[in-house]
């Protein structure tokens, strides 16, 4: 697989100062530098990039290179050269990195080909705390049928690969009416192409949302208003909106008690290949808010739908909680009841001087494309080692310590999930992992529980990850990862397959620059459809070089 694990010292970015200069860069890194550099001045581009070139040369042998019941072997080689370039400031914070990975096979070279692996986030402040960019690009190698295999590192079972482009724009204006009122104003454009697509299933995206809220000269009384509205088109002409819009009056009745009565409005039109639907909902509702710390809040509200389906809730509770015991401990809990029915969220984390735990569960309505989009701005703990100890980022939100967007060489870099439908699914994703840190060793386990419903048809789907792992320092430059991961997946057939991975690797760091690694794995899927079975046996050794 392509991880390449190293310390701080290796890893090292080399420091540079730009002054507004003219440089050259990749045709497929240009959509960064005009999105957001033509917007800003050279006043917020100044400062410290920090850019780091690398080089990658490694050699796979596969004993079924084609993850097939009786494939071929094959032995292949990889040059990939790589750049990150990063920048945290208080006016831009940029983070791209971008490989090119070029696979030269012994046996059969009708497979050679060079695969561009993009993932590219920024934000720029573009007016002194008025006007802002959010920035997002993607390049990556997903499956083209996710009930057939691929590798996430392209190399085995490669001709069920897509090449998938992701890009996003999103200016956004805020501010202060004098102390009445903050509000602010987003519109977002967004593109999801794949080389193999079929049926259409290139998009575009624009949305628009606003959101005003009182400011402080209001005095005991506080209101907010949110309206949102997304469209996507497909090259089918199909289509799918969405349209959202909410408000909340309330009045503070002391100073930890905040009383309000709210309405919302939802208007959705699905389209897709399981066919078309147009779930509505609105609803009214009263309720509080009690704070009576910074610590501590809860929200507790009484709905009423103004036009209740023959399958929804007329009445219902909503709120959320938040409470942070200690400063090592946060947890926060939701309780919503939308089109589809009653929704949960919720978050613990805790850590310990020897230990890291989080859980987290989320509900909503989504689809393959929106995921595609999310990848980008994928953060993990420095110690992941799956993706399953990952989250995604909400624009605008930070990273906490310890956090690190998800980078090309990074084991679970490519996120398979499958070629682009239009079709729009409830998804109910649970994570759950914890860790135990010590001097020289680290271990983990971690898992991912992701339950799909299709609104067209009701099909159901399920994907489960459970990944062991324990990583384990053999000297002060050689260090040990043992992995052992299942995933189970059903099919809306109610099929199921069933996939194990073991892996060993050795990672040796050489002088302050480069990595050397070796690394055994076995694979194996149990698929409910024979031809999809099969075992490969994997040996890798690699050399990276960093610049």
């Amino acid at each position: 697989m392509d991880i390449i694990t190293a310390n701080r010292d290796v890893m090292s970015h080399k420091s540079v100062k730009f002054e507004g200069q003219s440089v050259r860069v990749n045709k497929t890194v240009a959509v960064l530098a005009i999105s957001v550099s033509g917007l800003i001045s050279v006043d917020v581009l100044a400062g410290d990039w920090k850019v780091q070139p690398s080089l990658k040369v490694g050699s796979t042998y596969s004993d079924n290179i084609d993850l097939e019941p009786d494939g071929d072997s094959d032995l292949v080689t990889e040059v990939s050269p790589a750049i990150h370039v990063g920048r945290e400031g208080r006016r831009l914070s940029v983070n791209l990195d971008y490989s090119l990975q070029n696979l030269m096979y012994a046996d059969d070279s009708d497979r050679d080909k060079s695969n561009h692996r993009l993932s590219a986030n920024a934000n720029a402040e573009v007016f002194a705390d008025t006007l802002f960019v959010d920035f997002s690009s993607s390049y990556s190698q997903q499956l083209v049928d996710r009930r057939s295999s691929g590798s996430s590192d392209a190399i085995s079972g490669s001709d069920n690969l897509n090449d998938v482009f992701t890009y996003s724009v999103s200016p956004y204006w805020q501010q202060r009416v004098a102390d009445v009122a903050n509000y602010k104003l987003r519109y977002t454009y967004d593109m999801v192409n794949s080389s193999g697509s079929s049926g259409g299933s290139d998009s575009e995206g624009n949305a628009v949302s606003f959101n005003i809220a009182n400011g402080p000269a209001t005095g005991r009384i506080n209101w907010n208003v949110n309206y949102g509205n997304q469209q996507t088109d497909y090259d089918d002409d199909d289509k799918s909106d969405t349209e959202s819009a909410s408000a909340r009056v309330g009045y503070q009745l002391t100073r930890s008690l905040n009383s309000f009565v709210s309405g919302t409005y939802e208007n959705h039109e699905f389209a897709g290949d399981r066919g078309n639907t147009e779930p509505d909902d609105s609803s009214v509702g009263a309720g509080a808010t009690w704070t009576p710390s910074q610590d501590f809040s809860l929200t507790l509200a009484y709905n009423e739908r103004l036009d209740p389906g023959p399958d929804e809730d007329g009445k219902f509770i909503s709120g959320d909680l938040f409470w942070a015991p200690t400063a090592r401990t946060n947890l926060s809990l939701g309780l919503d009841n939308r089109f589809f029915g009653e929704t949960y969220s919720g978050n613990l984390s805790h850590h310990t001087r020897w230990t890291r735990w989080n859980f987290s569960y989320q509900e909503g309505a989504s689809n393959f494309r929106n995921e595609i989009l999310e990848q980008g701005f994928v953060v993990c703990p420095q110690t992941a080692t799956t993706i399953a100890q990952c989250r995604v980022l909400v624009p605008g939100e930070s990273l906490l310590p310890g956090e690190a967007f998800l980078r090309e060489g990074d084991d679970f870099y490519t996120g398979l999930t499958t070629s682009i439908t239009e079709d729009t699914f409830i998804s109910k994703t649970g994570r759950a992992s914890v860790s135990i840190v010590g001097a020289r060793n680290t271990v983990s386990l971690a898992t991912t529980d992701t339950r799909r419903e299709f609104v067209a048809d009701n099909a159901k789907e399920k994907d489960l990850l459970v990944d062991l792992s324990w990583s384990y320092q053999l000297a002060p430059r050689t260090d040990s990862l043992v992995s052992i991961g299942h995933t189970q997946q059903q099919f809306d057939d109610s099929s199921e397959d069933d996939f194990m991975r073991y892996l060993w690797r050795i990672t040796h760091q050489i002088g302050g620059s480069s990595i050397f690694y070796v690394e055994a794995q076995f694979n194996e899927r149990d698929s409910a459809v024979i031809s999809r079975n099969y075992e490969e046996n994997r040996l890798t050794a690699s050399f990276k070089k960093f610049f």
